[in-house]
């Protein structure tokens, strides 16, 4: 067994950690993308234990920057609602929806793919009846 290998291999899946995670928490958004990059990401490390590339380091950087890319562009809004709003939004989204996390009073979330169906509502506090309305 190599300890150098080894220990590089978790050196880097600690960094990689730390990185999904900043990237994550910068972003305001949580989704599907995040166990997908990073489970490919772990198999380009296990691949480059095997044999090292030059090739594999660029796909390993091309997966951070991509999963950059994907959670701070901003894509079509999907859903929506507040709890000190009359308004809400729905949608369906075919693709992978990107939702915020670590908000308490509201919620959103972005479509990386088609979102169609909007459906809008507002409901009056006070009655607590909720009507559609046409969406925006």
């Amino acid at each position: 067994m190599n300890w150098k290998k080894i220990v590089l291999f978790i050196l880097f899946l600690v960094i990689g950690t730390f990185v999904f995670g900043v990237i994550t928490v910068v972003s305001n958004y949580i989704s599907l993308f995040l166990p997908l990059f990073f489970i490919a990401y772990v198999i380009f490390l296990v691949l480059i234990l095997k044999e090292y590339s030059n090739k594999k380091i660029i796909i390993i950087l091309l997966i951070f920057i991509i999963y950059f890319l994907i959670m701070t562009l901003k894509f079509p809004e999907c859903s929506s609602w507040g709890y000190f709003g009359s308004k809400t939004k729905d949608c369906t989204c075919i693709g992978i929806e990107k939702r915020s996390w670590m908000i308490m009073d509201a919620s959103w979330s972005q479509c990386v793919g088609i979102p169609f169906n909007y459906v809008c509502n507002r409901w009056d506090v006070k009655t607590g009846v909720k009507e559609k309305i046409p969406c925006d």
